[in-house]
């Protein structure tokens, strides 16, 4: 039974989505008590009921106040609104045992359920016990009766607090400006989305490792690098997919006394270029001239060969290469 009264408590919290809501206390008019004598007992922290064997806190209560009735009564609040919803205090152990609750409920005089729970462990404020909603805007009552029990519990303890009454008017609880629910809802909405998806970039920005970044550099020249005394040289024909450099023997270095300035002298290893074409063309035309006249006059022939080859040889002479100055030899 406590489960259920749990449920009437949240969907009392649910139910209502517009209009203002009114408490009503146990010592509002707009509750009345029968029988008026021998049953009901008005308790608050200034006037206490010390023969009663509930003794709740009164600053726990809601306004301080409470009635206690063991006996068989009735309370009834009149109100005017869509729905309401009953609290009381549930009596915890006393000197003498513990109480039970047994209480029948009537909307407008017709009957309209029951609330029957086990003691409670101790003391508990602002424990429903009755919830009404979706009547018409008009006047209703609600009549709340207080039972014996038919177990070993016998008496059931009401300790009533206050009631809170759902007057359904929306326009008397937005001050005759009804606010449209769209126009705060999804600005919330919108808000919250973009906090979520803000977080959600941050930690995968931080969980995702971070991408090695490469850049291509410009060469280096080879002034950069250090001299070495070994050179690359590859073996066999150049191949457009491979090359493999092998180190040739070291290079020797060069004399201390050799000038790098100094003019490469030119090669002079014989007889100059143009003058061994000028004496292909002599020969040339000596053995033609020969083939034609040796019948005739074979001394003449033998004159012009012998005057050919003496021009040739002056003319050698004259060319002679200068003289040759080692400059690369050690002194």
């Amino acid at each position: 039974m406590r489960a259920a009264a749990l449920a009437h408590v949240l969907l009392a919290g649910t139910l209502l989505v517009s209009g203002k809501n009114i408490t009503v206390d146990d010592t509002s008019p707009q509750w009345s008590f029968t029988p008026k004598v021998g049953v009901w007992g008005v308790i608050s922290k200034e006037e206490p009921c010390v023969p009663c064997q509930s003794q709740p806190d009164a600053d726990r209560a809601f306004a301080g106040t409470w009635h206690d009735a063991t006996g068989e009564g009735s309370a009834i609040l009149s109100f005017t609104g869509v729905g309401a919803t009953v609290y009381a205090i549930c009596p915890g152990p006393h000197a003498g045992g513990e109480y039970s609750l047994s209480l029948s409920f009537l909307l407008d005089g017709v009957t309209n359920g029951t609330f029957v729970d086990t003691p409670c462990p101790g003391y508990t404020y602002n424990y429903m016990i009755y919830h009404v909603s979706g009547l018409a805007r008009q006047e209703h009552t609600i009549e709340i009766a207080n039972h014996f029990h038919d177990t070993p519990l016998t008496t059931s303890n009401i300790l009533l607090d206050y009631a809170v009454v759902y007057d359904g008017d929306e326009e008397a609880s937005s001050g005759g400006n009804p606010i449209n629910a769209a126009a705060i809802v999804l600005p919330v909405i919108l808000g919250v989305s973009l906090i979520v998806l803000g977080l959600w970039l941050y930690l995968r920005k931080r969980i995702q490792p971070k991408a090695r970044i490469v850049t291509e550099s410009e060469p280096k020249p080879l002034s950069a690098y250090p001299e070495s005394p070994y050179e690359l040289r590859s073996h066999g024909a150049p191949s457009m997919y491979s090359s493999e450099p092998t180190l040739a023997e070291p290079v020797p270095p060069l004399p201390a006394h050799y000038n790098s300035r100094a003019a490469v002298p030119p090669r002079h290893d014989g007889v100059d270029t143009e003058l061994e074409a000028a004496f292909s063309v002599i020969m040339s035309r000596a053995r033609g001239a020969g083939s034609h006249s040796i019948a005739s006059s074979p001394s003449k022939r033998g004159n012009g060969i012998e005057r050919r080859g003496t021009q040739v040889s002056e003319s050698a002479d004259g060319h002679a290469p200068p003289s040759y100055t080692d400059t690369l030899s050690p002194r």
